[in-house]
């Protein structure tokens, strides 16, 4: 998966076009397909930094798409274990 993908995912847009609200289907249709798909550690820090700088995401719900993506039956990500630990550390990090 790619960072725009996972980006047309999670972000609803009020005002989006229709182009976007094409790649939003195409983005859902590709994610709940049930196929495998890969996390990449530099999509996940791309995603981060996407949804917090552009978007305006408070933690709490960058860590709820995480958590999303985590719990995904179809998902693998790379170096999982690390990933999830970042998450966990972020999540003590927001509630402190």
């Amino acid at each position: 998966m790619d960072t725009n993908v996972l980006a047309r995912y999670f972000v609803a847009e009020d005002e989006a076009d229709a182009a976007t609200e094409r790649q939003r289907r195409a983005a859902r249709d590709l994610i709940e397909s049930g196929q495998p798909l890969f996390l990449a550690k530099t999509v996940a820090l791309e995603l981060e930094t996407v949804l917090r700088g552009y978007y305006g995401f408070p933690v709490e719900q960058v860590l709820q798409v995480f958590d999303h993506l985590l719990a995904h039956p179809g998902v693998s990500a790379e170096d999982r274990p690390a990933l999830e630990q970042a998450v966990a550390d972020a999540l003590h990090h927001a509630s402190c």
